[in-house]
């Protein structure tokens, strides 16, 4: 019995078991009108699933594009029903617990910090508000695929496999189009390999900022900045190493990769 309680798999379990029988009441909520209704009930973009819905959503909605595609999907097949709503928005955070739980054991923290963080990240009230409002599934949506980025970055610096990396920019991506705070996960993955490994790595820090822009400006020019995002992935990462001694040689792809945020910017912030 000692053994099992030791085992940080089995508190992660409680804290899932406990999380849901404290949410479960939810179940018996309706909608709201206070977003609810604009998101979902009388949301024609929504309530009819095809393609000119999704690209109405993709090019007008771009930063809740995820969440109102999900919405479409379950409208499609359980109407109006709110009580599958809610039951996603539980799930949804029972995921992001386990998310929370596997990223913080990627960094070796002790079992302590692990458990302890989890069960404040599970039960603190202010996770009420985005798993009790349906329209709040954007936040849960946008801290999932945010959560796996940091843990796929985690991943290939430690693998150095590029299916991680890989994985970490089709998670930006994701986060970004839940909910716009998903853009800075490329910020917090410079702060992430300055946490864990105490340096700052100037390669880095431009090939986060390439990905943030993609993010920002992929359903502006989708395919000539598509094609510009995977050209700088291929020469950062797999043609050559950047040494601090070599930046007079690379101050051309600096300076675009600096023109690029601006333009981005400038775009967002119009």
């Amino acid at each position: 019995m000692n053994k099992i309680l030791s085992k940080n798999w089995f508190w992660l379990v409680v804290i899932l078991l406990a999380t849901f029988f404290s949410y479960f009441t939810i179940l018996s909520f309706d909608f709201v009108y206070w977003d609810d209704d604009r998101q979902i009930i009388n949301n024609i973009y929504v309530k009819i699933l095809n393609w000119e819905n999704c690209k109405h959503n993709f090019f007008y909605e771009r930063f809740t594009f995820i969440p109102l595609t999900v919405y479409s999907f379950v409208y499609h097949f359980f109407s109006d029903k709110a009580f599958v709503y809610h039951l996603g928005s539980i799930l949804f955070h029972l995921l992001n617990i386990w998310s929370v739980y596997m990223l913080l054991k990627k960094m070796n923290f002790s079992s302590f910090v692990v458990i302890g963080s989890v069960l404040i990240f599970a039960l603190h009230p202010l996770r009420i508000e985005s798993v009790a409002w349906i329209s709040e599934w954007k936040d849960l949506l946008f801290t999932f695929f945010f959560l796996w980025g940091l843990n796929f970055y985690l991943t290939w610096i430690n693998r150095e496999k590029v299916k991680y990396l890989l994985l970490y920019i089709i998670m930006a991506w994701l986060s970004g189009f839940s909910k716009v705070q998903g853009i800075l996960l490329p910020f917090s993955c410079i702060l992430l390999d300055y946490f864990m490994y105490r340096r700052i790595r100037i390669k880095a820090i431009v090939f986060h900022l390439i990905v943030f822009s993609w993010v920002l400006l992929s359903s502006h020019f989708k395919i000539w900045y598509s094609a510009l995002f995977i050209a700088a992935i291929y020469y950062f990462y797999f043609k050559k190493e950047i040494h601090v001694k070599w930046l007079i040689k690379f101050k051309p792809a600096i300076l675009l990769s600096i023109i690029v945020v601006i333009i981005t910017l400038a775009f967002y912030y119009r």
